[in-house]
């Protein structure tokens, strides 16, 4: 697994950051948590919820109470309306320093490619 460190203060613009995530299938977790992913070199559902969550609520996660870990799917073009529905889930919220900030883990294509 390979890390590379991407800081930017909260005031900078993302049109950088939605182009890099564009075309790509990624995870989001908390910041904090990446060392344990790294030391498990996975990333892992958190269904014994032992760990924070990062969206929404630990009672009712969707994928989390399935035992598997969500995923953004940004391969689509992106099109208003696409648009309209990723805002709805937005990866970039947990990101402010209250949060201690966000790591976005990438697929590797080949992982995905015949999708």
């Amino acid at each position: 697994m390979r890390v590379s460190p991407y800081r930017r203060r909260e005031s900078e613009p993302l049109d950088d950051l939605r182009a890099l995530l564009q075309g790509r299938v990624f995870h989001v977790a908390r910041l904090a948590a990446l060392q344990s992913i790294l030391e498990a070199g996975e990333v892992r559902a958190n269904q014994d919820r032992s760990l924070p969550t990062t969206f929404g609520y630990l009672e009712n996660g969707y994928f989390r109470n399935r035992g598997c870990v969500a995923l953004f799917d940004y391969r689509a073009e992106l099109s208003e309306q696409l648009e309209f529905y990723r805002s709805k889930c937005d990866p970039y919220g947990m990101a402010s320093p209250e949060n201690s900030g966000i790591a976005i883990l990438f697929l590797k294509p080949a992982a995905h490619e015949d999708d």
